[in-house]
């Protein structure tokens, strides 16, 4: 029987959480943060996905033949966590310092407000249209 070795880089953002390791759509397990498995699976061709809640990896397609390994690396990208965070900062500051901004600085209104809809804009596509880009997962030599 082949093998599928899956390592997943050990990130700040879903550490708590398991990534479901998915074959031509069937559960085939789970992987923790910081975390490498090993899996038995069939020869031939195959697809590997991830997914954690809804959002997930795009498919990747494997070819394995009897006896044979396959490396596979996962982690979750980056763009969502920093559009993430710069939106709650910016929340905090408008939050914080809004009122006081408002009356001293009445010019900076629209162009805070640009910012914090280009954020909002930003972390939504990860939650909606970008949500099978939400994991990387690749194909190791």
């Amino acid at each position: 029987m082949a093998k599928l070795v899956i390592s997943r880089k050990s990130q700040f953002i879903n550490r708590a959480n398991e990534f479901k390791i998915y074959l031509n759509g069937q559960e085939l397990g789970v992987i923790s943060s910081g975390e490498t498995i090993e899996l038995d699976i069939p020869e031939g061709k195959s697809i590997i996905k991830a997914k954690i809640n809804w959002m997930g990896s795009q498919d990747l397609p494997i070819s394995v033949k009897n006896d044979e390994s396959k490396f596979i690396s996962i982690s979750g990208t980056n763009q969502p966590n920093i559009f993430m965070g710069l939106m709650s900062l910016m929340t905090l500051l408008i939050l914080t310092i809004g009122q006081q901004m408002k009356a001293d600085f009445p010019f900076l209104k629209l162009p805070v407000l640009i910012i914090t809809s280009f954020f909002l804009i930003a972390s939504c596509y990860y939650l909606t249209f970008g949500r099978n880009k939400y994991i990387k997962i690749k194909e190791n030599p």
